[in-house]
């Protein structure tokens, strides 16, 4: 896990609201600010909110006085292409992989649980005009960008931090159960011990989504997908 040593900010969007949150590597988790904002229908375009989005990172940061923060964004459908898939081989490369990875793409995939002789991956993509648009705003609300990541990888990073003995065939008998989507498988009230707010007036089971996400994101390695 790496070790963030200025303040940690993610950016959490998901398909009708964005979220950021200023976050602690305590136990439990310090949440020293919070906000989210909802977004307008998008119609499949990536970049359609990302002027609503900057504007709302930037605020943030001024609001709270936070400088030189480490950012990280968590991004959903339709921000980023995402599929669960199976392959024989749970050595299987990206270019093995049952996906049509377009050239204007960049893909990344994980390995995640065994299944009926097959084994399940998590594949995602994001097209590199939009991760670029992404790095941009970080640099113009002049923050550094540690890592771009799908958010049901940082939800799922998250559920399997607080389940350390889950066997991987378990995983995926729980995730099967819920339809490959890995927030059906934290119960809102689930996060609420593991985070302690400044501001009592945020209500942690309404925002778990996000806050899951978050949490997720920075207790794993930083990186791009």
């Amino acid at each position: 896990m790496f070790a963030y040593t200025r303040p940690y900010v993610s950016v959490t969007v998901l398909p009708h609201k964005m979220a950021c949150s200023w976050l602690s590597d305590t136990k439990p988790i310090q949440l020293h600010a919070y906000t989210h904002v909802a977004l307008p229908p998008q119609n499949n375009n990536q970049l359609a909110n990302l002027t609503l989005i900057k504007q709302t990172v930037q605020n943030f940061l001024q609001r709270n006085n936070i400088q030189n923060a480490y950012v990280a964004i968590a991004l959903a459908p339709p921000y980023i292409t995402d599929y669960f898939v199976t392959h024989a081989d749970a050595n299987a490369k990206l270019h093995q992989l049952p996906v049509i990875q377009t050239n204007d793409t960049h893909w990344d995939y994980r390995y995640l649980y065994p299944h009926n002789e097959q084994n399940s991956f998590y594949v995602a993509g994001i097209t590199h005009t939009a991760l670029l648009q992404w790095q941009l705003m970080t640099i113009a609300a002049r923050a550094n960008c540690v890592a771009i990541t799908p958010a049901p990888l940082a939800t799922l990073n998250w559920y399997r931090r607080q389940n350390k003995n889950l066997r991987h065939t378990q995983l995926g008998a729980n995730l099967a159960a819920h339809n490959n989507d890995p927030s059906a498988l934290i119960h809102p009230d689930l996060i609420t011990p593991h985070i302690t707010c400044v501001d009592k007036r945020i209500d942690i089971e309404h925002e778990a989504p996000h806050l899951i996400a978050a949490c997720g994101m920075m207790q794993a390695d930083k990186g791009i997908l």
